[in-house]
C-alpha cells in the first residue's frame, strides 16, 4: 500500500512535490478508507484522482512513480554497464538541466513500513536509501552516497560482494535482489508486481493481458459480469487464441490502412475475444472485439490491470482514466476501488478531466488532487483538502468555476475571429 510518493527535478516537476494517500480527519466516506492506523498512525485511502489544464504535469507524477519502478527492475540487469542511464530534468530552468532527480516511496509491504529512496542524474546514483519501521520504530538499513559508498546499519547478508557488484549506474536494491539477496525482496517485489501503470499507448497490451487470462474460466465469468453491469448491452463473452496476421488485418481495416500486416505476424497466436450481445428477444448475436466501440474495448483493457491490483493489493496507476468511457463507467471503476470487497489494500490513482467525478459520495476532499504549472512552467501540486470547502459545496460547480485553480485559461473566440478576418485581409 502507497503511504506517498516524493519527485523532484523530473520532467514539469522542478521543486519537490509530494501526492500522499494518507486519510484526513474528515468525516465520511468510510469505504473509500483503509484501516492501518494500528500499524503505521493513519489511515490511507483507496484512491486518488488528478485534476489539472493540459500539459500542467499531471501525468508526469504517474510516470514518475513507474520511472521508479523501471529503475528498480531494469537499472542493474538492462541498463548500459558504463553509459548513460534515463534522465528526464526540468529543463526550462538552466540550473536544474543537470541537477539531480530524486524519487522517494513510502509504502506498507508485507505489514510493514519502509521508505525507499535515490537521487541520480545522467551518469550516476548519486545517493540510495533504504529505512523499515517495524512496530513504527524506524531502522536504517543502508545509505549510499555520491562515489559508491555504502554504510549499512543492518547485517545484509552477502553485503561487501554485492556492493561490489553495484555499479555506479544502477541501483543497490536493483543489484542485491538479482544476486541472490532475499531481505530485500519485499520491497523489489512490490516495486516489479505491485506498481503498474495504465497509458493510452499500453492499454492494446493490456486488453491482450485480460483475454488471456480469461482463458481460465474462473476469470472470464468475472470479466463477463462487470461487462454486463456496465450497461454495455453486453450479456456474455468468448475468447479464443487467433492468427496475429488476421488479428491486425481485422484492425488495419478499421483504421481504413491499405497495407497488409507484415508477413512475420503469420503463424503467432494472440488472444482475442467475441462479445454476445442482446437483441432484446432473448436471443443473443456475437461480435468480434473489433466491432466494438472505443469505450468497450477501453472498459477491457481497464478491468484486467484492475482486478490484478484488486487482488494482489497494488497499486494501479492510470493516466486519463475517463478516455473513450462514459462517465458512469469511469465512475463504477472507482466504486469497484472503493467497495468492500477491495479488502487487501488496492489503490488507484488517476488523473482526469472528467469533472462529474468530483462528487462527495465518490471521492472525500483528500483523495481529489490538482496540478498547474507556474510562471516559470513548473508543475505545483496540491490536495482539495487545502481549501476550506462547506459540507455541501458543490465541488464540480467550483472547480469549473475556478475556485480551486488548476484549470485552463482559454482565450476568447475575438481572438479567433481576428485571426481568420486577417488571413481574409492577407488573401485579398
Amino acid at each position: 500500500m502507497l503511504i506517498s510518493f516524493r519527485v523532484r527535478n523530473y520532467r514539469s516537476i522542478r521543486d519537490e512535490k509530494e501526492l500522499t494517500l494518507v486519510a484526513s480527519p474528515l468525516q465520511g466516506g468510510v469505504m473509500s478508507i483503509i484501516p492501518t492506523k494500528e500499524r503505521i498512525g493513519v489511515n490511507l485511502v483507496k484512491a486518488a484522482a488528478i485534476y489539472g489544464p493540459n500539459a500542467s504535469g499531471k501525468t508526469n507524477m504517474l510516470r514518475a512513480l513507474s520511472y521508479m519502478r523501471l529503475a528498480v527492475v531494469h537499472s542493474h540487469k538492462d541498463w548500459s554497464v558504463d553509459g548513460p542511464i534515463p534522465y528526464f530534468p526540468f529543463k526550462l530552468d538552466p540550473a536544474f538541466n543537470g541537477a539531480p532527480s530524486a524519487f522517494e516511496v513510502d509504502a506498507i509491504i508485507g505489514g510493514v513500513r519502509y521508505k525507499y529512496g535515490f537521487e541520480q542524474d545522467s551518469t550516476s546514483i548519486l545517493s540510495e536509501w533504504l529505512y523499515a519501521y517495524p512496530n513504527k520504530v524506524r531502522q536504517e538499513w543502508f545509505r549510499r552516497s555520491p562515489g559508491n559508498q555504502f554504510e549499512f546499519k543492518r547485517r545484509i547478508a552477502g553485503r561487501a560482494s554485492l556492493t561490489k557488484l553495484t555499479r555506479t549506474n544502477s541501483l543497490f536494491l536493483s543489484a542485491a535482489v538479482q544476486n541472490g539477496n532475499e531481505e530485500l525482496v519485499p520491497v523489489y517485489n512490490w516495486f516489479q508486481r505491485q506498481v503498474l501503470f495504465l497509458r493510452n499507448e499500453t492499454r492494446e497490451l493490456h486488453r491482450l493481458h485480460t483475454l488471456d487470462r480469461c482463458k481460465k474460466p474462473e476469470y472470464g465469468e468475472i470479466i463477463a459480469k462487470l461487462l454486463t453491469m456496465a450497461d454495455l448491452g453486453i450479456v456474455g463473452m468468448d475468447t479464443a487464441d487467433r492468427d496475429m496476421a488476421e488479428h491486425m488485418k481485422a484492425y488495419f481495416q478499421m483504421a481504413d490502412i491499405i497495407h497488409a500486416p507484415p508477413t512475420t505476424m503469420k503463424g503467432q497466436m494472440i488472444p482475442s475475444a467475441t462479445l454476445r450481445h442482446s437483441t432484446g428477444s432473448g436471443d443473443s448475436v456475437s461480435l468480434p472485439l473489433e466491432d466494438e466501440s472505443d469505450g468497450t474495448r477501453a472498459y477491457l483493457s481497464l478491468l484486467g490491470p484492475l482486478i490484478n491490483q484488486i487482488e494482489n493489493g497494488g497499486v494501479l496507476l492510470v493516466d486519463e482514466l475517463e478516455a473513450s468511457l462514459h462517465p458512469i463507467v469511469a465512475r463504477h471503476i472507482i466504486e469497484l476501488v472503493n467497495a468492500d470487497e477491495n479488502d487487501n489494500g488496492a489503490q488507484l490513482i488517476f488523473s482526469t478531466h472528467d469533472s462529474t467525478l468530483l462528487d462527495p459520495d465518490l471521492l472525500r476532499r483528500d483523495q481529489i488532487w490538482f496540478t498547474e504549472k507556474d510562471a516559470s512552467g513548473a508543475t505545483d501540486l496540491y490536495p482539495l483538502s487545502d481549501f476550506k470547502t462547506r459540507p455541501n459545496e458543490n465541488l464540480r460547480r467550483g472547480y469549473l468555476q475556478g475556485r480551486y485553480g488548476a484549470i485552463p485559461f482559454v482565450g476568447s473566440s475575438s481572438l479567433f475571429r481576428k485571426i481568420v478576418e486577417g488571413e481574409s485581409e492577407a488573401k485579398s
